[in-house]
């Protein structure tokens, strides 16, 4: 997450020199609220846009600069958080891990479970061809529909 942070900060300072004094502003309000400054704390970006008026200034932007830095943060971390696989060695242990469970037989489904999102466990089934389901629905615009996941245990 500092990683992230220290990304979103940078781009947001490159935006020029009120962004980074607004983003040193936000960083001492999150400090004052006993919150940690980093990026998920920025949520306090939006609070910022709901609660300014036209004409008004917060943290020395005004409602469309707390926009074009909220967007600087989100195109930051979409850069970063999807990461370029075509490198990927075809024996990658996520790859592995796909193709033996390809080949097994079963009578259920398997679910697996990670901690946080993980792209790579993705990427192996769908390069294995191993059908998976994320409870996301759709293929134009797909859309989470948590009642997908519920089941009755047997």
């Amino acid at each position: 997450m500092p990683g992230l942070t220290a990304a979103c900060k940078k781009d947001g300072a490159g935006l020029g020199d009120k962004y980074a004094k607004a983003w040193a502003s936000i960083e001492a309000d999150c400090k004052e609220a006993k919150q940690d400054s980093h990026v998920e704390s920025l949520s306090r970006l939006r609070m910022m846009i709901n609660a300014i008026g036209k004409d008004d200034t917060l943290s020395g932007l005004k409602t469309d600069e707390l926009k074009k830095l909220k967007k600087s943060v989100r195109k930051t971390i979409a850069r970063l958080v999807t990461p370029d696989l075509t490198g990927l060695s075809p024996d990658f242990p996520h790859r592995n891990f796909a193709r033996w469970l390809a080949k097994t037989s079963r009578k259920a489904c398997v679910e697996i479970f990670t901690v946080n999102y993980d792209v790579l466990i993705e990427h192996a089934l769908e390069s294995e061809r191993v059908p998976i389901f994320d409870g996301f629905v759709g293929s134009y615009r797909p859309f989470f529909h948590p009642d997908s996941l519920r089941r009755a245990e047997t």
